[in-house]
């Protein structure tokens, strides 16, 4: 695994020394499947770092896809690092699916980190129906320290409810052992 990605990693980065054109052909040739999901989630890294306008057009232009979500984690994961709220303005008008919630996820980890209340309200604002319970996990485990209480009421709101119990448990047992 480690080794497999790291070699993977480091031919990216030979194919992308070649030019983004030729980067793109040589992800778009790959096989199907994990190797190729990783070398476009590797292309929206660099083209986000590089043109985050051009690298959300790229997002917005794709088919539903494991290659959507990959991109779609690295631009988002870019972008929150640049402009956390202007990412959650941005995950919250994709298209519901799993492209959408990956970028859910990796906005919630970083922006959890600096600004757990922030993060909170950008979470209230998404609809009901949408699938949040990943970032409210994240939230949960980065303010389980700092507000015990708040962490719980935030468990409590996980929709699935096998998470919901296990979060909502382990949240108990840390606020017992404080």
């Amino acid at each position: 695994g480690r080794v497999r990605g790291r070699a993977a990693h480091i031919l990216f980065e030979k194919v992308w020394s070649k030019g983004e054109d030729m980067a793109i052909h040589w992800a778009e040739n790959l096989p199907q499947g994990s190797l190729q999901d990783f070398a476009y989630g590797e292309l929206g890294e660099k083209v986000a770092r590089s043109d985050m306008n051009r690298a959300v057009e790229w997002v917005e232009s794709m088919e539903e896809s494991s290659i959507k979500v990959a991109v779609s984690e690295d631009v988002s994961r870019e972008m929150v690092k640049q402009d956390p709220s202007g990412a959650g303005t941005w995950v919250m008008q994709m298209p519901d699916g799993a492209s959408k919630e990956a970028a859910i996820t990796q906005i919630a980890k970083i922006w959890s980190k600096k600004d757990p209340v922030a993060t909170a309200d950008w979470i209230n604002q998404f609809p009901q129906e949408t699938n949040v319970d990943s970032a409210i996990e994240i939230l949960v485990k980065q303010i389980s320290g700092t507000d015990p209480e708040g962490a719980l009421s935030w468990a409590s709101t996980i929709s699935n409810p096998d998470r919901r119990q296990k979060l909502v448990q382990e949240t108990q047992k840390k606020i017992q052992a404080q």
